[in-house]
């Protein structure tokens, strides 16, 4: 379901005795399940594993599988595992002892392994910029495989030794080596509003500014509970805009996902308003570098994004030269509920007639 989630058991051989080893409640999972994802169960058989924001972060629990509370892995003020499934979940070690995952240090991800026994946790790889997803123990649990990639590397696959932490590259994906020297590696950066912190991605073009400084764009996520991250997938658009002379910031503004329960809910009951607030701020927030033009900002975005781009023109119509609503957006929020009510009338009737 969207926000509740079952942990379940039933019989393999018999398809008889479902029974529910645990329950989670109140997490809105954007992707219907996949985010919370599939219960794994320990290769010892005693123990089961799930993620769950019970304790206001996205973090990995462990339940008896004959029944009883559970508790959390390695708790932390971090998310743990990525909020994409295609990332990957944490995996058991093979004799069930280690939970390999990844850690979520706003936006930034690194590959840890937790003692199921005593819960010390190990760091295996840690870089300044990137993510690790997609974890997967070797057979004999000496080594963890795992994909990194960078604002403007794309996914490669690499293995690392856990006791050594020796680390070596297996794959080499971009077609030509000279790609990444066209690309940008933005700044970390951050700006406040309402009290909260908006974690932000700055690019920049290579050439010196023109006179009154470079172009920008606010460049909004969809979501609106998602993240702007150090890998390729959310920001590779980006950088043809920098190519052509514009400075783009990509803020995580309240609702975003990655930096605690707190802060995704901090956009409920005011969408269009108190997050846009953030977007506006954070054109202010361009507009006090020297090397920008605070007169020459745009607001861009997908979905979510799009949507916040088109609030922009009528309840901001004095801060950006340009809205620019992008794939998968939508203006009116009665027609997208009367639209998908349609939607699923029509599936419940070719269901019905099967």
């Amino acid at each position: 379901w969207w926000v509740d989630h079952d942990v379940i058991a039933i019989d393999a051989a018999t398809g008889s005795g479902e029974r529910v080893i645990v329950s989670d409640r109140d997490w809105m999972d954007y992707r219907t399940g996949q985010e919370f994802g599939p219960g794994q169960v320990s290769p010892r058989g005693d123990l089961v594993l799930f993620r769950s924001y019970r304790n206001g972060w996205i973090n990995w629990w462990v339940a008896p599988m004959d029944g009883g509370e559970p508790r959390p892995l390695a708790p932390e003020a971090a998310d743990q595992s990525s909020q994409k499934p295609f990332r990957g979940y944490a995996r058991w070690s093979p004799d069930g002892g280690s939970v390999a995952y990844t850690s979520n240090l706003k936006g930034n991800q690194v590959l840890r392994v937790a003692s199921v026994d005593d819960g010390s946790v190990q760091t295996v790889f840690a870089p300044e910029m990137g993510i690790v997803a997609n974890p997967a123990w070797s057979p004999d649990g000496s080594q963890i495989a795992f994909t990194y990639d960078t604002p403007r590397h794309v996914p490669d696959l690499f293995v690392v030794n856990v006791a050594r932490g020796d680390t070596v590259r297996l794959t080499h994906s971009l077609p030509d080596p000279s790609l990444p020297d066209a690309l940008f590696v933005p700044e970390r950066v951050s700006y406040t509003n309402d009290g909260l912190t908006m974690h932000s991605y700055l690019f920049r073009p290579a050439e010196p500014p023109p006179p009154g400084g470079y172009p920008a764009i606010v460049w909004v996520h969809g979501g609106p509970s998602s993240q702007f991250e150090d890998g390729w997938r959310r920001l590779w658009e980006i950088h043809y805009f920098v190519k052509h002379g514009y400075a783009v910031l990509a803020p995580n503004i309240r609702g975003s996902s990655g930096f605690g329960l707190e802060h995704e809910h901090a956009n409920n009951g005011c969408w269009a308003r108190c997050d846009l607030a953030d977007v506006v701020a954070g054109a202010e927030y361009l507009g006090t570098w020297p090397d920008m033009n605070g007169a020459r900002i745009a607001v861009t975005g997908v979905s979510y994004g799009a949507y916040l781009s088109f609030a922009a023109s009528p309840f901001a119509p004095d801060v950006f030269r340009a809205a620019v609503p992008a794939r998968q957006g939508y203006a009116n929020r009665i027609r997208l509920v009367e639209s998908e009510s349609a939607l699923a009338n029509i599936n419940r009737y070719q269901y019905e007639l099967g």
